[in-house]
């Protein structure tokens, strides 16, 4: 049974793995709701870069709100995805082991995702 469970995990991974593939290929991803917020807010600055620290403000008003390092984690972690996906730059500095994110900015591909998930986002007025 546990070898079964293992074949069972392994095919999923080889599924889930050529799916994001696929859809990364058709220029389709996936985002989860603070790299939405990450996206839209970098796009919608006046600024050519962001701070790390102005993503926080996404836990707001949340029961997360009184713990500080887990959102200083996820933030980093959306920012070291979003990087790793091609709609970011990060600018900071780098250990053998790990990515320090000081700033970040968009990428023309990045520019594209967040005009388009604003767009779809507006209200849309309807014409007499």
């Amino acid at each position: 049974m546990l070898k079964q469970e293992k074949d069972y995990k392994i095919k999923l991974k080889q599924i889930r793995l050529t799916i994001f593939c696929i859809l990364s290929a058709l220029g389709i991803m996936r985002l989860s709701k603070l790299q939405k917020h990450i996206l839209i807010k970098s796009y919608e600055s006046r600024l050519p870069t962001a701070k790390r620290s102005d993503f926080y403000d996404f836990y707001k008003n949340t029961a997360l709100d009184d713990k500080r390092e887990f959102i200083q984690k996820t933030v980093h972690k959306s920012l070291e995805r979003l990087t790793g996906k091609g709609l970011m730059t990060s600018f900071g500095k780098k250990t053998s082991e790990k990515w320090f994110i000081h700033e970040v900015s968009l990428t023309e591909e990045g520019r594209q995702v967040a005009d388009k998930l604003v767009r779809k986002n507006q209200p849309k007025l309807p014409i007499k």
